[in-house]
């Protein structure tokens, strides 16, 4: 008889013998490592977006997402109102967490869950295969292309890359020309340079590393 609504930070995975039928009005996004099917009764998913902002050396990003992964990560001009008590194991939480390891150098491979509902087939083609860039390489917008199936889409590839919704997190800085010539980036090409520098200062920077 004591509402689950009295314990907002114990996950319902303490709970195993109380079906989640009990609970009709609590947002999954209160249990962020529960895959949804466990849930095979629940008919409508209430999803609770939230978000918070992390300072860098290439500026402020704000990190969006819900219990079902990362929604975006994007930069922006100051910090807004990060959402309150967010868990530590939440999928934002866990991003912003690796972004600062990222900048501090101890944190090449990123893990996360990331959303990508309702986006295009062909983006979410392009942006599964950015993930495939390891750290300090690049790619060609046509590499890109042909490695999807379709090497004559190398402008779709390109817009693909500009709609990225998750930053650094979706290397889509790692793109470049195909003469290693610097093109297209959302943020400024001065930022995808400090970025290439960040992750190779040998083949990018003139002198060591930049953070």
């Amino acid at each position: 008889n004591i509402p689950i609504s009295q314990y907002p930070n114990i996950p319902i995975s303490q709970y195993p013998n109380i079906p989640i039928s009990q609970y009709p009005n609590i947002p999954i996004s209160q249990y962020p490592n529960i895959p949804i099917s466990q849930y095979p009764n629940i008919l409508t998913l209430t999803v609770m977006y939230v978000k918070t902002y992390l300072s860098t050396p290439v500026g402020w990003f704000e990190i969006s997402g819900s219990a079902l992964g990362v929604r975006t990560v994007h930069f922006c001009e100051k910090a807004g109102e990060a959402t309150a008590h967010l868990p530590d194991d939440h999928p934002v939480s866990i991003c912003r967490r690796q972004l600062e390891e990222y900048f501090a150098g101890k944190r090449q491979v990123f893990d996360l869950k990331l959303d990508w509902s309702g986006q295009p087939e062909f983006h979410r083609q392009v942006w599964a295969e950015l993930l495939k860039i390891p750290f300090g390489k690049t790619a060609s917008y046509s590499d890109i292309a042909e490695r999807i199936g379709h090497p004559s889409a190398v402008r779709a590839v390109g817009l693909a890359n500009r709609s990225n919704p998750a930053a650094i997190v979706v290397p889509c800085h790692r793109v470049i020309g195909k003469g290693g010539e610097l093109r297209g980036y959302f943020y400024g090409l001065d930022t995808k340079m400090q970025l290439l520098r960040h992750e190779n200062p040998v083949r990018f920077a003139e002198q060591g590393e930049l953070f």
